[in-house]
């Protein structure tokens, strides 16, 4: 499945998820994405991910897929940072950070 294309794996995940009751696949847009980023920024939602259609899936990070924050995306990620930052608690472990953000290859073991 790692080699379909985006839109033929979307459509074998809402086969697999259809009768789930508490998971819900996402429609998509193809065209107009500088509206639907303005809208999910009038929800103050993270941000939007812009994937290829034609892209078959890869592993870790792609010019074929990418995150498009708005400014409370952001802030979350200003938040995030501060956290990161803090001075450490006694008998609480550090966060797995580099560079202040989380390794998100390292925390995929």
């Amino acid at each position: 499945m790692r080699t379909d294309l985006q839109q033929k794996r979307k459509k074998s995940l809402q086969k697999a998820i259809a009768s789930a009751k508490r998971i819900l696949a996402v429609g998509h847009f193809e065209r107009d994405g500088v509206t639907l980023f303005r809208l999910a920024a009038e929800k103050g939602l993270e941000g939007i991910v812009a994937k290829r259609a034609d892209s078959p899936y890869r592993a870790g990070r792609s010019f074929d897929w990418i995150k498009i924050k708005t400014s409370a995306g952001r802030a979350i990620d200003e938040q995030r940072a501060k956290w990161n930052e803090r001075p450490a608690i006694e008998g609480v472990p550090a966060p797995p950070a580099k560079g202040g953000r989380f390794d998100r290859r390292r925390d995929r073991r």
